[in-house]
């Protein structure tokens, strides 16, 4: 909610639609609920319960949120509803980018989706990503669409396919990379966050040279970087 607001998207934390008092009505909505299969006994004190638990068959909160559906849709918005049988690789979603043709990519914990303007979603199929967990999803000025995998490797995407793929310590240098940022200034260069206390700049095809680096010590491990109103957050 707080990086939301810092880019200037109005935000409204509640529980499913309790909070939203003014009656308003959305035109789209995505939801990723908690979906799996959860009895009593196996319950735990722990903040995962929020993301995980879906009642004794997995769709308590599905069906809650359905239930009140309707009331906050537009009469113009379409409700459709996606999972594994559809072709989204995991139940497990991470990131969303949506590319200059109108076409949403979708990561998840085991490979890549894409559903085009028309809503038919597909799995991208590619051995190179297919058991990569995607961190993270930005669409770039150039058209290009840039992720980055918990096994901190990069991979571009265009026109529904991959392109190139890099692992990051190996192919351009940096180890250990948790953050990546677009630069909405010039077309194909990234800021990369590591694990220690230094944001990396460069592009795929050149490299990004230790003398482009900027460090943000005292920080360290950086797991977020966004540009807001000129300024580079991390």
């Amino acid at each position: 909610c707080i990086a939301a607001k810092k880019l200037g998207v109005e935000v409204i934390r509640s529980d499913l639609f309790s909070a939203l008092k003014t009656d308003p009505k959305f035109t789209l909505v995505l939801f990723n609920p908690p979906y799996l299969p959860t009895r009593p006994e196996e319950r735990i004190d722990d903040w995962l319960e929020y993301a995980l638990d879906g009642g004794t068959d997995g769709r308590s909160t599905i069906e809650k949120f359905a239930d009140g559906l309707a009331a906050v849709m537009d009469r113009y918005g379409n409700i459709k509803m996606y999972g594994k049988q559809d072709g989204i690789p995991s139940a497990l979603v991470k990131s969303f980018a949506e590319d200059p043709d109108g076409n949403i990519y979708i990561g998840t914990a085991t490979g890549m989706a894409i559903c085009d303007t028309e809503g038919n979603l597909s799995r991208i199929d590619d051995p190179r990503i297919n058991e990569e967990y995607v961190r993270r999803l930005q669409t770039g000025i150039d058209g290009i669409t840039y992720a980055l995998t918990t096994k901190n490797n990069v991979f571009t995407l265009q026109g529904g396919k991959v392109l190139d793929f890099y692992e990051t310590g190996k192919t351009l240098g940096v180890d250990n990379v948790h953050a990546l940022l677009t630069d909405p200034e010039n077309p194909g260069y990234l800021y990369l966050g590591d694990d220690t206390n230094h944001i990396w700049y460069g592009n795929l095809k050149d490299g990004f040279p230790k003398d482009k680096r900027i460090s943000v010590a005292p920080m360290s491990y950086i797991n977020s970087i966004n540009i807001i109103n000129g300024k580079l957050w991390v």
